[in-house]
């Protein structure tokens, strides 16, 4: 008989790769990289524009995958979004990208929108200190756990908050005091297990299996 559950769950993964994959305007061949590299240039020296994080963020009983919207003001109308995926259980960031440049208010507002149908626990306002602390504190946790941040993220992260009131935010990292890895369906889990293993021991850390129907 067919697995009903496991091609739920297949669906569920191809919607949150999709996120990664077909994201409003997001990076796909070399014209939009070198797009994006400028729209991220451009981004850096304009003042912060709303930003957004997915609701539980600080709640480290609930899932620790998380989506940051942080926007620059590009001039009076226009509002540069850049994403990005944090895995606050174990792997970091998992993609970071901007998107094209929308309008202030309506044009964010759809932004949101679009990606709460892959993250369905919502959106949050948040301030850029706050959205740019769950980035940095889940990349920081992730790399001394021996996962590496690619060029490609590490691009991105120059539209964060290098205040020092980043620092001081308290972001939840693992699930009390232990690293968290939860594998989306055929993952082959095998290189995060091992980073883990070497990093906490085998018993050092927690594998959340996906959660039955």
């Amino acid at each position: 008989m067919p697995d009903h559950r496991q091609k739920k769950l297949q669906k569920h993964k191809k919607k949150r790769a999709a996120v990664v994959r077909r994201a409003p305007a997001h990076a796909e061949d070399a014209q939009n990289e070198a797009l994006q590299k400028r729209f991220l240039e451009m981004a850096v020296s304009r003042p912060f524009g709303p930003c957004f994080v997915t609701r539980g963020w600080d709640d480290e009983d609930k899932k620790r995958m998380h989506c940051v919207v942080v926007t620059h003001e590009l001039d009076d109308t226009n509002l540069l979004p850049a994403t990005f995926l944090v895995d606050l259980g174990c792997e970091g960031i998992k993609d970071a990208f901007a998107m094209v440049p929308v309008p202030q208010g309506e044009g964010i507002k759809l932004v949101i929108e679009k990606l709460a149908e892959w993250f369905p626990q919502g959106f949050v306002e948040a301030p850029p200190h706050v959205a740019s602390a769950i980035v940095v504190k889940g990349l920081r946790y992730a790399e001394k756990l021996g996962f590496e941040t690619s060029p490609k993220i590490q691009r991105v992260l120059a539209v964060l908050d290098s205040s020092e009131y980043v620092m001081s935010v308290e972001v939840p990292l693992g699930r009390r005091d232990k690293p968290v890895y939860a594998p989306e369906p055929d993952d082959d889990t095998r290189p995060v297990v091992q980073k883990l293993v070497r990093a906490v021991g085998p018993d050092g850390f927690v594998v959340e299996l996906p959660e039955k129907e």
